[in-house]
């Protein structure tokens, strides 16, 4: 029986915060949610891990695709909600050092010769080998200038024929990278047309690259579809974030992770707090600008170089533990060197036994400094626990940017940086 997430919101200082708004907001979210069809609305992206049909058109899609060879390597290229929601679950699966899961996969996202090559030597190196790479191309628009230059470099090392047989795209209908791929015969799965890249892991975006490496799609979506909309824990950190922007002016939320595995959901997580809170919003004085600067911070690493600043710096800050499960077990075995280090205490535990306690006794200095945190553990670690963490942060952020009175969707500021690039290449 798969399990729920455990929130524990003890450490949050919820006492006392109200927003009348917040129960308006619930019901109009779950009355879209509940009529569990495609509305042509931004909204739609909560509806998709519910849409059955179009779940299953994207993994026979990838049966098929996976039929086509015994493919070596899978090069996902694509950036910001077009990559890193596939690479959260993968990892967090996998691990982030797991090079024996085949195929192998390689993620191309930002401009970076040096990573760009690399990828081309891995290609090269497996096209000698006689074996065959998917190439994967993600972009809503269809011209993200960014995936497009990565994609035409990898595509110049392949013949007509395989660019046919072996590339996919997944990007809007009727977009320039779709009437490309149209005239090359490649495979191309559509984006709903009022879903972001931020909140597209539940689309083709992310369900089709993950169907490929044999990771069961249906058992993620399965766990968003879970979420409790009685409970409704995303209201309650919703309300929580709204009052940090609102009235505390409190500028960073942290994620706390226990495991480097869960660095990409961390990423992942980052970009939607950031591009859906950071806005300007028109108030009668002028602009205001609001929003929480989104930061990850690892255990235990980072006690060693941040704990400092933490715990007697500026409290700014609320913080997130998020505690997922490990994938492996070690123990303590050679006590000499821990006898003769005044460690004696840990030999024979388990490894993961050591990272639990250093987990609590930072929660415990958190609570102790009256420091405002809240903490989500994955109760196993599974495609359901995950798809219900994304779903529930999903949720957590459109409420918060519905109480603070902006919308959740956009981004126009980035397109600031397209224009200025686009103009001083043309």
């Amino acid at each position: 029986m798969n399990k729920p997430l455990h929130i524990d919101m003890s450490n949050a200082y919820l006492h006392g915060i109200h927003n009348n708004d917040i129960t308006a907001i619930q019901t109009r979210i779950q009355q879209y949610v509940g009529q569990g069809r495609y509305q042509s609305l931004p909204y739609d992206c909560l509806i998709a891990p519910f849409n059955q049909q179009e779940i299953l058109f994207i993994k026979q899609q990838a049966e098929i695709q996976m039929t086509k060879a015994a493919y070596a390597a899978l090069v996902i290229v694509g950036i910001g909600g077009s990559h890193v929601g596939i690479q959260a679950v993968q990892q967090l699966l996998h691990g982030i050092c797991n090079q024996q899961h085949q195929p192998l996969i390689y993620y191309v996202d930002t401009i970076d010769p040096d990573r760009l090559a690399a990828v081309k030597m891995c290609m090269v190196s497996l096209y000698q080998q006689k074996k065959e790479v998917l190439l994967i191309i993600i972009s809503k628009s269809g011209s993200t200038i960014e995936t497009i230059a990565n994609a035409s470099v990898l595509l110049f090392m392949m013949s007509p024929q395989q660019i046919a047989q072996h590339v996919v795209c997944i990007t809007d209908q009727d977009s320039g990278l779709h009437q490309w791929a149209l005239s090359c015969n490649v495979r191309t799965l559509h984006i709903p047309k009022a879903v972001g890249g931020r909140f597209s892991v539940f689309t083709a975006v992310g369900l089709f690259p993950l169907a490929c490496m044999g990771i069961d799609i249906t058992e993620l979506c399965a766990g968003a579809c879970a979420y409790d909309w009685k409970q409704d824990y995303a209201a309650l950190r919703a309300v929580w974030f709204w009052d940090a922007i609102v009235h505390k002016q409190i500028p960073i939320h942290d994620l706390f992770i226990n495991t480097h595995n869960a660095y990409s959901l961390g990423l992942w997580y980052r970009q939607l707090m950031a591009e859906t809170l950071g806005k300007k919003k028109i108030i009668e004085s002028g602009i205001r600008h609001v929003g929480i600067m989104p930061t990850i911070s690892v255990m235990t690493a980072d006690l060693h170089s941040l704990g400092q600043l933490y715990l007697a710096g500026p409290q700014v800050r609320l913080t997130t533990f998020l505690t997922v499960p490990f994938m492996y077990e070690d123990f303590i075995e050679h006590s000499a060197i821990c006898n003769a280090t005044n460690n004696h205490f840990i030999v024979h535990k388990k490894v993961t036994h050591i990272a639990w306690a250093i987990e609590k006794g930072t929660m415990q200095t958190y609570v102790a400094q009256k420091m405002c945190f809240m903490h989500i553990a994955f109760a196993e670690k599974s495609l359901y626990a995950i798809g219900q963490f994304m779903f529930t942060a999903m949720v957590e952020i459109i409420y918060t940017a519905l109480l603070v009175g902006i919308n959740p969707f956009d981004q126009p500021e980035v397109e600031l940086y397209k224009k200025s690039t686009h103009d001083i290449l043309q």
